[in-house]
């Protein structure tokens, strides 16, 4: 074989394929949500079998754009592999984002050493939204931390909430909330300092610039037992603060058995009544 067939067969292998829309589409999910497994990239895209996502998930570890999360004890556990960006996605997302956040992308080269707690912690993030969009579809607007870490946002509370949503209603105005998962990784006291935040920012009236009303704060909790403490925390510190705040409580496995908008399974932990969201 000749030098210069050599040197063509080495300039076609150094060609970087282009990423389809569904590639690109696949790396935004991971951006937004930090990390993702193939049973949830099926669920994302409508696949009917595991080996679909797998595939994609796949090609882009191979190809660079993803790291990966996979052991002995995952096998042993019927664990699926959890996926991350890494920073050959960085200069990608940047051109596919309209308003880049340099603070997130950087957050890429920590991946590999995040902790077991944030790993499940992001993955149950992108279960609650995965959820809440089977429930609303289009009408469902869900803003990550990594779409809200910037300038422009400095208005929204201090530290961000997991989610910012909006719904868009069918018949009367568009509704907002703050979302907030609590885990079993931290006592509920901890948790309860968001809560307190949440408060001293309603306080505060930063959000009165916006015109529009207060959003309701959604507390998803990790298991039914965390969901009773959480409401007693939360109704202790409404009587403290007096804050005028509406909450929503719900509890993981009860998010995903609902079937309807309408199903009163929130808890207003206020009223101590349950209701639709």
């Amino acid at each position: 074989m000749s030098v210069e067939i050599i040197r063509s067969i080495s300039k076609e292998e150094k060609k970087e394929k282009k990423l389809t829309k569904k590639q690109l589409t696949l790396l935004m999910l991971v951006y937004r949500f930090r990390f993702v497994n193939s049973k949830q990239i099926a669920q994302y895209f409508k696949q009917s079998y595991l080996s679909a996502a797998n595939s994609q998930l796949t090609e882009l570890y191979e190809r660079g754009y993803l790291g990966k999360c996979h052991n002995s004890t995952y096998r042993i556990q019927g664990r699926a592999a959890e996926y991350y960006l890494t920073p050959k996605a960085t200069p990608v997302l940047r051109k596919q984002l309209t308003e880049p956040s340099e603070r997130e992308l950087k957050q890429s080269y920590a991946r590999p050493t995040a902790s077991s707690r944030f790993i499940s912690y992001s993955l149950a993030l992108f279960d609650i939204y995965l959820d809440l969009y089977r429930l609303y579809g289009d009408r469902l607007d869900f803003a990550t931390k990594s779409q809200l870490n910037l300038e422009r946002f400095e208005f929204f509370p201090h530290p961000l909430p997991e989610a910012f949503i909006t719904l868009d209603a069918e018949t009367e105005k568009e509704r907002h909330f703050f979302l907030e998962y609590f885990d079993d990784g931290v006592s509920v006291g901890i948790h309860s300092r968001k809560i307190v935040n949440y408060m001293k920012y309603k306080e505060n009236g930063q959000w009165d610039d916006t015109g529009k009303e207060f959003p309701t704060v959604i507390i998803v909790c990790q298991y039914p037992a965390l969901l009773k403490r959480a409401e007693k925390r939360v109704r202790y510190l409404d009587r403290q603060a007096f804050s005028e705040i509406s909450f929503r409580l719900i509890d993981l496995e009860s998010l995903k058995n609902l079937d309807s908008i309408k199903n009163k399974s929130w808890i207003d932990p206020i009223e101590q009544t349950k209701t639709i969201l």
